[in-house]
């Protein structure tokens, strides 16, 4: 799947876990005129990709167009309820 908006902030490249996977965030303003209302998605750089945004010297107000993959699990939060959480994974 494809999806594109304008880069509105690059956050730094979070390490996780003992392996320290590399992980970071991109927030798009996928507001449209027509729309009349604020449409924001955050999407996640995994691994080498982390880098991309330097490496294609990307800044927040650039438009871009990146294929995604949406992916989620199940976790209990500090309550012990059930709960499903959900990514949007992107690349090239």
């Amino acid at each position: 799947m494809e999806l594109q908006g304008v880069i509105k902030e690059i956050l730094p490249i979070e390490e996780r876990g003992e392996k320290k996977f590399k992980t970071r965030n991109i927030i798009l303003d996928r507001s449209r005129q027509d729309q009349g209302r604020e449409n924001f998605t955050e999407i996640q750089l995994l691994g080498d990709n982390t880098n991309t945004p330097e490496n294609l010297q990307l800044q927040p107000g650039d438009a871009i167009k990146c294929n995604f993959e949406i992916n989620g699990k199940y976790y209990n939060d500090k309550n012990g309820v059930r709960r499903l959480g959900q990514s949007i994974s992107a690349w090239g």
